[in-house]
């Protein structure tokens, strides 16, 4: 069995370079640079992110800004906000969540409605 590696960044930490690996990650601090991650990346309420994020899942409670992509869900909380655009099999935003940005979403159609929006 595989265990998940859980990482955390506390409040009045700042964390600048480039972060690769597997495993969660809770950021309730500053973080600049790059984040890469294939586990769910957690950014918290006073929480700001200055860097392009790709991770298994990502929920914003506090500030993105960079581009987004996602394996899974992309959930923006009250109060959180993406300056950035966003490509992920789900997106969801809170009312008091903000999306400044554009959105991607790969998905399947189902069989016989592809026929129907291609012109």
């Amino acid at each position: 069995m595989i265990q998940k590696t859980l990482g955390y960044f506390g409040p009045g930490l700042v964390v600048r370079g480039k972060l690769t690996g597997e495993g969660d990650l809770t950021i309730d601090g500053r973080f600049e640079g790059g984040l890469e991650l294939t586990g769910d990346v957690h950014i918290g309420e006073h929480s700001v992110v200055n860097a392009p994020v790709r991770a298994g899942a990502l929920t914003v409670s506090g500030d993105v800004k960079g581009d987004v992509v996602a394996a899974g869900a992309v959930a923006v909380r009250d109060g959180g906000r993406i300056v950035g655009d966003v490509r992920a099999q789900r997106v969801s935003i809170d009312d008091g969540g903000a999306l400044h940005g554009g959105v991607e979403m790969d998905f399947e159609l189902p069989d016989g409605l592809e026929g129907l929006l291609t012109p």
